[in-house]
C-alpha cells in the first residue's frame, strides 16, 4: 500500500501533508511520528474529479454516497454557474 500511495504522489494524483504533533508527542488520534494525511491532487481533481473519487470510496466500503458531500459538490457547482451567469450580462 505504501509503495503506491508514493506512486500517487509522485504522478501528483496525492497530496501528502505530514502530520504535525503537538508538545506532547501526540496529535488528533495519531500518536506516531510517520504519520500522514492525504488528499487529493491536482491531477485527480482534473482527470477524476470530486464527484466520482465520493462514488468510488462509497462503493469500496460498500455504502450509499455520502449526501452531505454530494449536496456540497451541488453547492459548489450552482455557485460556479451563478457567477458565470454574472459575467456574461
Amino acid at each position: 500500500v505504501d509503495g503506491l500511495l508514493e506512486k500517487f504522489v509522485h504522478m501528483d494524483y496525492l497530496i501528502k501533508h505530514k502530520l504535525e504533533t503537538s508538545g506532547d508527542g501526540a496529535t488528533s488520534a495519531v500518536q506516531e511520528d510517520n504519520a500522514y494525511q492525504y488528499a487529493m491532487g491536482p491531477r485527480a481533481l482534473i482527470e477524476v474529479g470530486r464527484k466520482q473519487i465520493i462514488y468510488f470510496c462509497a462503493q469500496v466500503l460498500d455504502q450509499e454516497p455520502d449526501p452531505t458531500m454530494l449536496q456540497e459538490l451541488a453547492n459548489e457547482n450552482d455557485d460556479k454557474h451563478g457567477d458565470d451567469d454574472h459575467h456574461e450580462n
